[in-house]
């Protein structure tokens, strides 16, 4: 059975979605966060090149594409979202892309001209909200990714109180962003299984939490985010301050590639 790790009221037909005959709503139980660092001035060009040449191909192979993005004050900075249905199928999908392929051979080499680091990537795992680390991994469909215009990407690292971090997100703040209007947000920890594709790194750290947020517009998102500012209670933000070590945080911007377009005028 579907489990959604989005909560709150968004119509799913808004997910901007590439051809029906090229991604499938499959079941996502393994996501890559993947934050490259492309050469001064390419980034309009590596957007343009990596969805003329590569998402239509990786959909095909098993790997989907869940977002592209843009970063808030980092003009040569370009984030994605990979999911794969489990770790296996993205051993699979990474070989047949990155060896085997003819896309990859041929294209490749342009790719990484324009960039100047790729290895900025998270290996993660979906937590449904009010889980715990200790029970059954869950999965978040495809299309799940609502095709808003604002995104964040909150990593937060609990020093050996990863569990302490879960259960507070559960009981208290998770609660606490509903009450504010932050309904589009979903969990995430490294997966704990190792990397079977050495050749792409990936960060495990297995005292993070992801929490990524979507915002309808810019608008809205200032307008969450200083309300939860003004509005946290003084002994929940000290928990978090007693319980996170780190937290940092990327706002996004949602691009709207080809393929975007293309559902747009399905739809």
């Amino acid at each position: 059975m579907y489990t959604s790790l989005v909560f709150g009221d968004y119509n799913p037909e808004s997910r901007v979605i590439p051809d029906q005959n090229i991604m499938e709503n499959s079941l996502i139980k393994i996501l890559e966060i993947r934050n490259y660092l492309l050469e001064a001035n390419t980034t309009d060009r590596f957007i343009d090149y990596f969805d003329t040449h590569f998402v239509e191909k990786m959909q095909q192979l098993g790997g989907y594409t869940l977002g592209e993005f843009t970063v808030k004050d980092q003009p040569d900075r370009f984030v994605w979202l990979r999911g794969f249905s489990d770790m296996q199928k993205r051993l699979t999908f990474l070989n047949d892309f990155y060896m085997t392929s003819d896309t990859w051979k041929k294209f490749g080499p342009g790719a990484n001209e324009m960039m100047i680091n790729s290895d900025n990537v998270h290996l993660l795992r979906p937590l449904q909200e009010g889980n715990q680390l200790t029970d059954p991994i869950t999965h978040i469909e495809s299309n799940s990714f609502p095709d808003y215009k604002v995104a964040t990407i909150d990593y937060y690292i609990a020093n050996t109180r990863l569990p302490e971090l879960v259960d507070l997100f559960n009981t208290s703040y998770l609660p606490f962003l509903k009450s504010t209007g932050i309904r589009t947000v979903s969990l995430w920890v490294s997966e704990s299984s190792p990397n079977d594709f050495p050749r792409l790194p990936a960060f495990q750290d297995p005292n993070l939490l992801v929490a990524i947020t979507f915002y309808a517009t810019e608008d809205e998102y200032k307008i969450r985010t200083s309300q939860l500012r003004n509005t946290i209670s003084p002994a929940l933000e000290r928990k978090l301050q007693e319980v996170v070590t780190t937290h940092t945080q990327q706002i996004l911007f949602t691009i709207q590639n080809n393929y975007s377009k293309k559902k747009s005028d399905i739809r």
